[in-house]
């Protein structure tokens, strides 16, 4: 099995957030601090930022899950299947 790869969140501030890889590079950073950010829409500005992380965060393991199931379905003569091409496009725009 695969291991799987962790970034991690870390958030600086309220407005400052950045996710890290596994050896500790800079994968991304984002702040909302910006004239468009007011005390009425803050919180829901931090709740997007979030969400986006969170999904940024878990994509490395998504990818190597998805390499494991279009793996098992090629097993098995599933290279075929609409879907298990379509993941392997994706795979293949993703990995450098």
């Amino acid at each position: 099995m695969n291991e799987l790869r962790k970034w991690e969140v870390v958030e600086h501030s309220w407005s400052d957030t950045s996710i890290y890889d596994q050896d500790g590079n800079v994968v991304c950073t984002m702040c909302i601090d910006d004239e468009d950010t007011t005390e009425e829409n803050q919180e829901e500005r931090e709740q997007i930022v979030s969400a986006n992380f969170k999904l940024i965060e878990a994509s490395p393991d998504m990818l190597d899950v998805l390499k494991r199931i279009v793996k098992e379905f090629e097993k098995y003569g599933g290279q075929h299947v609409p879907l298990v091409i379509e993941a392997n496009k994706l795979i293949n725009k993703i990995e450098f």
